[in-house]
């Protein structure tokens, strides 16, 4: 999913500027690239398990 200017960078609830939404965004593309992708794909680029808090 691809964000405009404003919610990626800009906007009180940009992933830049809001940790709360990032994290969110990212658990949330976790959860559809593990449908198709194992855990250690996700693991390599990402660096981070966001399902597991």
């Amino acid at each position: 999913m691809d964000l405009c200017i404003y919610h990626h960078r800009i906007g009180q609830q940009a992933v830049h500027n809001n940790q709360k939404m990032r994290e969110m965004l990212c658990k949330i593309a976790q959860e559809e690239y593990e449908k198709t992708h194992t855990r250690e794909e996700w693991m390599s680029f990402a660096k981070k398990n966001y399902l597991e808090e």
